[in-house]
């Protein structure tokens, strides 16, 4: 079931995941964490907030796959308070953030402007739960503080211990070229090189 309603994301495939989902419900599939999980993201992936929600309500067991589904799916939709509020409950529950989770988060601080709750939130990926970032972190952070006018904090993040790929890069000239600050592009590109 997982493996179909995945494959029901392409795009054209909208009536071949209602039809599974059908399919499950009239055959009384049990909706496990996993199942849920791919039906929470196939909503997600067609728009549908409102259907990805009443199933999550609807799991009696949650994973952290649940919890990140959840998180990025609704950052992805526009609903970055909502991706944030739920980080907060996946902290109540006392389940452990990943990778990917942390991603989902910085993501959602970049789409609300939260700079400081998204510095918090970096520096905690480390202190807190023992995460290395990854280029990706880095890229959300550049992001975020480029798209808050921050493009000098940017500029030094970008010396990171790893060395910043393209996108990290495109994601620091992109806020010097919205904030119009061709100068320290300048220095971006030469510092980066």
């Amino acid at each position: 079931m997982v493996n179909m309603l995945t494959a029901c994301v392409q795009p054209g495939a909208l009536e071949l995941g209602e039809w599974i989902k059908t399919y499950m419900y009239k055959n009384k599939v049990k909706i496990d964490a996993c199942v849920g999980n791919a039906l929470i993201d196939t909503h997600f992936k067609y728009g549908n907030v409102q259907k990805a929600q009443v199933i999550y309500g609807n799991l009696p067991n949650r994973d952290r796959c649940t919890w990140t589904t959840m998180i990025v799916g609704l950052v992805v939709n526009g609903y970055g308070i909502e991706a944030l509020d739920m980080f907060s409950l996946l902290l109540k529950a006392s389940i452990i953030p990943d990778e990917v989770t942390y991603i989902g988060v910085l993501f959602a601080c970049t789409h609300t402007g939260m700079v400081d709750k998204g510095g918090k939130l970096f520096a905690s990926i480390t202190t807190r739960y023992g995460i290395r970032p990854n280029v990706a972190y880095y890229r959300c952070m550049v992001d975020l503080l480029g798209r808050a006018g921050h493009l000098i904090e940017a500029l030094e993040l970008i010396k990171m211990p790893i060395k910043p790929n393209s996108i990290v890069r495109g994601a620091l000239l992109g806020a010097c070229r919205i904030h119009e600050d061709p100068k320290l592009a300048e220095m971006a590109t030469e510092q980066t090189l």
